[in-house]
């Protein structure tokens, strides 16, 4: 027996890709682009987005939204380590590492991660 794709999987799939190839779009663009790709009717796919809590979604202060692992892709973020973290063998990521933590524990994504330096 074949397993079958949840559609809705499928439509927040399409959602994000259309957010990774586009940049940050307002709710009605957004959603006429799913309904242009054949996934509903633009109002429904507007009222669809505006209900999105999907993992790498981000949001800019004028609306629009915004896919947020092609903002970090090919970036090179550092840290200076203090004495503590050191001793402990540990890295505390509170506050200015915490935003990217979603994207460094999310095992599905494994181009995202921790470089560990010891």
């Amino acid at each position: 027996m074949t397993e079958i794709d949840d559609p809705r999987d499928l439509i927040a799939d399409a959602a994000m890709d259309i957010l990774r190839d586009r940049g940050a779009l307002t709710t009605e663009e957004w959603g006429r682009l799913l309904a242009e790709a054949g996934h509903g009717s633009a109002s429904e796919m507007e009222q669809l987005v505006e209900l999105f809590d999907e993992h790498g979604l981000g949001f800019l202060p004028d609306g629009r939204n915004l896919a947020l692992e092609p903002l970090l892709e090919g970036r090179m973020l550092t840290h200076r380590l203090t004495a503590t973290e050191i001793a402990a063998d540990i890295l505390d990521a509170n506050p200015d590492l915490t935003p990217l933590t979603g994207f460094a524990l999310d095992p599905e994504r494994d181009k995202w991660g921790v470089l560990s330096i010891g």
